[in-house]
Order: structure tokens, then C-alpha cells, then sequence
């Protein structure tokens, strides 16, 4: 019981992560777009929320590696999530190819690790 709510906190707080990413994505746009000398701080910003999620991600497969029922549903969690954000952002030529898109692709795929790793463990054995 513990583990699960340790889990909806988690993804609770990736949720709040991907809003402040998002909020922050669309910020900077406009904030490039004004003050185009300071692009190169703005990038190292970037570059660290990238690593949050990336960090979110390791922390949240570490905490549930062996409940399978949760990996799929923090699966289909990222796949609904990934979807969202490609309609918002990747339709929307001022950001294509940012960071924080890089940052959604690489949860995906850590998800989709999460949801295919003990079929594979099966199989070998």
C-alpha cells in the first residue's frame, strides 16, 4: 500500500514537472525571441529540466520494478502524455527540435522499458 502511494506521488509529481516544463517551453519562446544574447543561459536552463525528467524517470522505474499492473499503467500514462504534448508543441514551428521534446521522447521510451521489460526476462528463462 505504501508503494502505491509512493507512486501516485511520483507521478503526481512528473505531472507537475511536464506542466512547469511545458509553461516554461512556451515562456521561453517569446523570451529568445526578445533577448536573443542571452540564448546561451536560457539553453543551460533547459538542459536541466531535461535532466529532472530523466531523473523522474530513473526514480520512478527504480520504485516499481517488479509491480507489473503499475509499469503499464505509468506506460500508457507517458504514451497519453507524449501524444499531448506532440499536438501542442511539435505542431507549432517556433519549437521544433527544443530540449524539452527530447525530455518527452526519452520518458517514453524509459516507459516503454518499464511495460516490456519482464516479458523479455521471460522469454530468455
Amino acid at each position: 500500500m505504501r508503494r502505491n502511494r509512493f507512486v501516485l506521488l511520483l507521478s503526481l509529481l512528473l505531472l507537475l514537472f511536464i506542466w512547469v516544463d511545458y509553461l516554461y517551453q512556451a515562456g521561453a519562446t517569446e523570451w529568445r525571441v526578445d533577448r536573443q544574447t542571452q540564448t546561451d543561459t536560457h539553453d543551460d536552463d533547459v538542459d536541466d529540466l531535461m535532466d529532472a525528467h530523466v531523473c523522474m524517470c530513473v526514480g520512478m522505474h527504480m520504485t516499481v520494478q517488479h509491480n507489473a499492473l503499475l509499469k503499464w499503467l505509468i506506460f500508457r500514462f507517458f504514451v497519453f502524455i507524449f501524444f499531448f504534448v506532440l499536438r501542442l508543441t511539435w505542431l507549432d514551428d517556433t519549437t521544433q527540435h527544443s530540449t524539452a521534446q527530447q525530455a518527452w521522447l526519452a520518458c517514453l521510451l524509459a516507459s516503454y522499458e518499464y511495460s516490456t521489460r519482464d516479458r523479455h526476462r521471460h522469454r530468455l528463462t
